[in-house]
């Protein structure tokens, strides 16, 4: 008899199964009930109705598949209450009968396989450094947005560096990921000048904006080191994966907080608040701002405001049509560039399609 890859045979000499895999696997008769000897990797058993002994090791590994096969907590709380028909008391087996069989129903290949969760990698004792700019871990993420006029999604990237000492960071949004890669050679020049030493080690994933010749070579030449981390792990590069979510999430509360549309303030409150963390998060190894640390200046806020707040820009007199022109024109501010040190506007007036709220 064949049936699903798996052929019964029986003559005068015995009863055997042949697997699909074509292993021999004896069995042995008992009136009308056919018993399988182990089956290795393919164990079968038998179809068995009826009251389930508890009173010896393989009762209780033939009991872990008969219901499915449950954890052996359930199993053991199950045996001990009594409560349900047709599963004996467990009383009567010695404690090394029920160490043995816990160790086999813990070590079963089915749950392994199917019911094995992700297990946190815990702490691996990151490279941080000991001095600012020593190492940077860095992360990239996408932007997903969506064109108004076309209705069509598109999708924009930015690239975040972590100080590991300071926790000094860089962003650099690019429209694509080709432009990514200049932009690492970019932060590791910009830690450079701001620290006045090179980096001695990189920490990033295995994405291609990171692992390709232009990085490698770069680093190479500085002699940087460039550490991997593999993919889906992300205890391994864990300073850059919460830079990226902190960005993100903060991100999103500005732009939601202003009511400012995601394809035209997404960037500016991303660079808005990488210099406000710059300049406000206390780090608890130094206890100074990240700014303070590398630049060895206090830091100030004292000229920045609310994003996505109302605004009026002046207007010089060369701008003005008339004497009794007005002197400033409604605008809402959109952060703080740090490369000019000065406020960025958005332009009511001159905006596409005379944004409004």
């Amino acid at each position: 008899m064949r049936r699903g890859g798996w052929e019964l045979h029986s003559s005068k000499n015995g009863t055997y199964l042949l697997t699909p895999s074509g292993k021999r696997v004896n069995a042995s008769t008992r009136g009308r009930l056919t018993i399988l000897d182990d089956a290795g990797p393919e164990r079968a058993f038998a179809l068995q109705m009826g009251r389930v002994m508890s009173t010896s090791v393989e009762d209780i590994v033939a009991l872990h598949h008969r219901v499915g096969h449950a954890s052996w907590r359930r199993m053991m709380n199950m045996c001990r209450a009594g409560a349900t028909a047709g599963v004996d008391s467990i009383e009567n087996m010695s404690a090394a009968d029920l160490r043995e069989a816990e160790a086999r129903v813990t070590s079963c290949e089915a749950c392994l396989c199917g019911k094995q969760p992700r297990k946190a990698l815990g702490r691996r004792g990151l490279d941080k450094g000991t001095t600012p700019g020593e190492v940077l871990h860095m992360d990239t993420f996408y932007v997903t947005l969506r064109d108004e006029a076309t209705n069509r999604k598109y999708t924009q990237y930015c690239l975040i560096a972590t100080d590991g000492f300071t926790k000094y960071r860089w962003i650099a949004p690019s429209p694509s990921m080709k432009g990514i890669q200049d932009e690492i050679i970019d932060v590791m020049r910009k830690s450079n000048t701001l620290t006045g030493r090179k980096p001695r080690l990189i920490i990033a994933d295995l994405g291609s904006e990171f692992d390709n010749k232009k990085v490698i070579d770069y680093c190479r030449s500085k002699g940087i080191e460039y550490q991997a981390s593999p993919p889906r792990a992300k205890e391994l590069n864990g300073v850059a994966e919460k830079s990226v979510d902190v960005t993100k999430n903060h991100v999103r509360a500005m732009l939601h907080a202003a009511g400012v549309p995601e394809q035209l303030g997404w960037v500016r409150a991303a660079l808005h608040h990488i210099f406000l963390w710059n300049r406000t998060y206390i780090n608890s190894a130094t206890g100074k701002t990240p700014y303070e640390s590398a630049t060895k200046r206090e830091p100030s806020i004292m000229n920045v405001g609310v994003f996505g707040c109302d605004a009026f820009l002046h207007k010089d007199r060369s701008q003005r049509d008339t004497t009794f022109s007005p002197k400033a024109e409604p605008c809402v501010y959109l952060g703080h560039d740090s490369r000019t040190n000065s406020p960025v506007v958005y332009m009511m007036h001159t905006g596409p399609n005379g944004w409004s709220w």
